[in-house]
């Protein structure tokens, strides 16, 4: 025999797991914001220091990890705009719940139900309306929940490509690093030897 389940704790525990678990997905989007930070400084690098390596025969190579950069960039900012739009429901306030039950007592008061107690009679509607708020929330938490997984899933995708293009695209600078500057010039300065020395 199974133990009899207690549905109201169940969608309590329910609707508390999901307030959780979207601070989590909030927090891992932070992350990837900051991470898309340091790519896109990334690119305006390449961009700023074009000139080094237009040129070189790497230059198409740069350009394809470029556009791919550019374009995984441009689309992760798109999928990223479609999670903010998510509320989140919440439950009513204490102060607002116990607002409801006094008017509910007050209502039972003046307008009985079959020679019920008005306490008991407003305890009932109270726990109804409880139970479904909770049920509600939940539900309309655990969609949303689900639905910004979905949009973070494609969004580290594209994070990734993302980053990897940047990097590919920054390694066509490093041979530059070993070549010589034709445009700096060496300067020596040379003490000038004095013709005349003071005799002792």
């Amino acid at each position: 025999m199974y133990e009899k389940i207690n549905r109201f704790e169940l969608y309590k525990e329910m609707y508390q797991r999901e307030l959780e678990l979207k601070e989590t997905i909030s927090n891992r989007f932070l992350s990837n914001l900051s991470v898309l930070t340091f790519a896109s400084a990334g690119l305006a690098f390449c961009v700023k220091n074009v000139h080094d390596i237009q040129d070189d025969k790497v230059f198409p190579f740069f350009l394809v990890f470029m556009g791919i950069a550019i374009l995984s960039i441009i689309a992760l900012i798109v999928v990223f705009f479609g999670f903010v739009p998510g509320t989140t429901q919440y439950i009513p306030t204490a102060e607002n719940l116990e607002k409801y039950y006094q008017d509910l007592v007050s209502h039972y008061t003046e307008y009985p139900k079959d020679d019920e107690d008005p306490e008991e009679s407003a305890d009932n509607t109270f726990s109804e309306h409880l139970f479904n708020t909770y049920t509600e929330a939940t539900t309309h938490n655990m969609k949303m929940n689900e639905r910004r997984f979905k949009i973070m899933a494609n969004g580290n995708t594209l994070l990734f490509s993302a980053i990897v293009a940047t990097l590919l695209a920054l390694a066509c600078y490093v041979p530059t690093f070993f070549e010589d500057d034709a445009n700096v010039q060496k300067v020596e300065v040379i003490k000038p030897k004095i013709a005349d020395e003071k005799k002792e």
